[in-house]
């Protein structure tokens, strides 16, 4: 909530950069926990079209909106929730950590269900973490 209100506030102030800046962070906030009122990714989509990328508008909602879906559900049925999803560029995978540490029976079963093949990779500050692979 905070970068979105940093965005507005550099977007008052006529300054693109660090308006854009914040609003990739609110974006990404948004994707991360799965906001369901998603007003920067959206307003990010709008300011990517209107700057005449509309392929990356249109590829950056879909791409980001089906795997934040994905993930966040299968995580959610499983009765687990997120601490933190973010996608790692070098290795085209999602790290995810959970809120929670999972008894080492759940770890399997937790990797066979996820929508993107996963490894385990131990334990985080907050929970069980995970690599997901495109």
């Amino acid at each position: 909530m905070v970068a979105y209100y940093r965005y507005l506030i550099y977007n008052a102030l006529h300054d693109d950069a660090h308006a854009t800046y914040w609003l990739v962070e609110s974006a990404c906030n948004d994707i991360k926990t799965a906001t369901m009122d998603q007003a920067s990714l959206w307003t990010l989509a709008d300011n990517l079209m209107n700057k005449g990328y509309l392929s990356y508008s249109h590829h950056y909602v879909t791409l980001a909106w089906r795997y934040a879906v994905l993930i966040t559900a299968a995580v959610n049925s499983l009765g687990c929730y997120l601490w933190d999803l973010h996608y790692d560029r070098s290795s085209f995978s999602f790290h995810l950590e959970l809120s929670q540490h999972l008894s080492e029976d759940a770890l399997s079963s937790f990797c066979s269900q996820m929508p993107l093949a996963a490894d385990y990779d131990g334990e985080g500050s907050h929970g069980s973490v995970f690599t997901l692979y495109l």
